[in-house]
């Protein structure tokens, strides 16, 4: 009798045990499942264009700047600039315009770009305004240089490396081109610093929102930059860009976004270099085929730039790249259907 006692005993203990091991819920708890739903990940936006960065890494390091050739005889040998965030593009001198190429993103430029061009005072104060380190290949002296000094912009001249010349026909001013894997080695080379900035270039839609400016059809867009230099778009409503006409060998360039802003210019006392007044004034935004009127401010070299509508209230503009162009206020830029 009593050894059959000790068995039961031994039996219940067993039993208790298997449960246990094997998760289930003893016969005395009295437990519910708890499920718990995945952690949502934030998407990481690139701050130029208001769309997902795929390199999230890239969100905690400054964007770079590149000053691009756009002399007449150069363009046709352009490369690198159809990845770009945003694309800026003034007159210099003698009404010759040139480009400054933004990525926030240095890994998403893909192959070589260039040919890479000196600095002019304009660009380096917009680059400091975007948080950007600027890459050049020479300076004006008299100008620029004291102003980059002034400034404190992070930059590098690629005529001291970080850079690789290529034959292209031209003479040799205009075949310097630089790429992802020479600019993310000059970075580390050179310590630069890491993100300082994190507010948006613009006040961008969100998810699936779009935008189309009111201000009626803008399908073909002209900005006259002089009269020699002369930007011209036509808009392709099957992929929802404004195409740049350039030479059929050069790289293409597509924009979600135009940015066309006037402003009071006048020449340094050399009477050649353009200065160009970065405070603010009107302007225009260009999407899906339809302009607007708008007005910009920025000033100090490390402010951002702040668009708004006419009337003074925030400018909301699609996400996507942008190209802005930067033109003298007595100019008057054409959108026709």
């Amino acid at each position: 009798m009593r050894f059959s006692k000790i068995l039961s005993i031994v039996l219940i203990a067993c039993t208790i045990l298997t449960l246990a091991a094997c998760g289930k819920d003893l016969p005395t708890a009295s437990t519910e499942d708890v499920s718990s739903e995945p952690a949502v990940k934030e998407v990481v936006l690139n701050r130029l264009t208001g769309l997902p960065l795929e390199n999230e890494d890239a969100a905690k390091s400054k964007p770079v700047a590149i000053m691009i050739n756009n002399i007449k005889v150069a363009q046709s040998v352009q490369s690198g600039l159809e990845n770009a965030d945003i694309v800026f593009e003034t007159e210099v001198e003698g009404g010759i315009t040139r480009m400054m190429a933004v990525f926030a993103d240095v890994t998403s430029i893909k192959g070589n770009i260039g040919t890479v061009r000196s600095a002019r005072v304009v660009y380096p104060n917009i680059a400091a305004g975007l948080g950007a380190i600027y890459f050049h290949a020479g300076k004006d002296k008299v100008y620029c240089g004291p102003e980059m000094v002034r400034i404190g912009i992070e930059s590098l001249d690629l005529l001291n490396g970080y850079s690789k010349r290529i034959k292209n026909g031209l003479s040799s001013e205009h075949t310097l081109y630089t790429n992802a894997e020479y600019l993310q080695k000059a970075i580390k080379d050179n310590k630069f610093s890491g993100a300082t900035k994190t507010e948006p270039f613009a006040n961008f839609t969100k998810d699936d929102e779009t935008v189309t400016p009111a201000g009626g059809s803008a399908i073909n867009v002209s900005v006259p930059f002089s009269s020699s230099y002369v930007t011209k778009f036509t808009y392709n409503a099957e992929s929802g860009k404004y195409e740049k006409q350039k030479p059929a060998s050069a790289c293409a360039e597509t924009y979600k976004n135009l940015l066309i802003l006037k402003t009071p210019m006048s020449h340094y006392s050399n009477g050649k270099h353009r200065n160009i007044s970065l405070e603010g004034g009107s302007g225009y935004y260009v999407s899906n085929g339809a302009v607007e009127e708008i007005k910009w401010t920025k000033g100090d070299a490390h402010e951002a730039f702040v668009f708004t509508k006419a009337d003074g209230t925030t400018l909301t503009i699609n996400a996507g790249n942008s190209y802005v162009g930067i033109l003298k206020d007595t100019a008057t830029p054409s959108f026709s259907e």
